[in-house]
């Protein structure tokens, strides 16, 4: 259920696909849907909002049913800066359109399975903590962390802009640095692959394609 404090939510599509011959991963398909209209489908009963935020020149998702923001709208110097430039853009964009809105959600585009509860669990950690420098919050799967999944505050933007100004790239180092809470996730098989089971090989596509149809026959 969407509430007044959901989040907008953020897909990090900005990755070349590299390990896979240069492939848009969000666009690669698992039965007759791609891993983008899964990742809408999960994400959208979550959020207040969504929208992709990417890095490619190109623009593979123009034709896509949410909103597209690019690196290059937030500054020439983010463009192929790593995903926290991606996540850059999409506060930027954030704290520029959706005004009446505090937090981002965002999840990388290789993301296979997200769980039902993953804003859910991500807002409650931020609350139980006690500390009013708490700004961000991430996932974490038997002792796995998963940076990218993660909750920002729209506040972020400027401590992200210094640190990549900076040289700065290890999403890690900034999260730990900024007091990040973290969420703990239980390992609940969703459609057969663990919560936040990700694409970065052609053998981990192969993994997903059968765990998928298995589940769905």
């Amino acid at each position: 259920m969407v509430y007044a404090s959901s989040p907008i939510g953020c897909i990090l599509a900005g990755g070349k696909g590299e390990r896979m011959g240069g492939v848009c991963k969000p666009l690669l398909t698992i039965g007759s849907k791609s891993l983008l209209d899964l990742q809408i489908a999960a994400l959208k009963p979550q959020t207040r909002s969504l929208f992709i935020s990417t890095a490619l020149v190109d623009n593979p998702f123009s034709h896509s049913s949410i909103a597209v923001v690019t690196d290059a709208q937030c500054g020439e110097q983010y463009i192929q800066q790593g995903p926290l430039a991606g996540v850059v853009s999409a506060l930027d964009w954030l704290n520029r359109e959706h005004t009446d809105s505090d937090w981002l959600l965002t999840i990388p585009g290789d993301t296979v399975c997200i769980p039902r509860n993953f804003c859910e669990l991500l807002m409650t950690a931020i609350h139980a903590h006690q500390s009013v420098d708490t700004k961000c919050a991430y996932a974490v799967l038997d002792s796995n962390p998963y940076y990218l999944a993660a909750l920002w505050h729209k506040d972020c933007l400027a401590g992200l802009r210094h640190y990549l100004d900076a040289g700065g790239r290890k999403v890690s180092r900034f999260l730990i640095a900024n007091n990040a809470v973290k969420a703990e996730f239980s390992r609940t098989n969703i459609a057969g692959l663990p919560p936040f089971f990700n694409i970065n090989t052609q053998d981990d596509y192969d993994y997903a394609k059968a765990a998928m149809a298995n589940q769905n026959p």
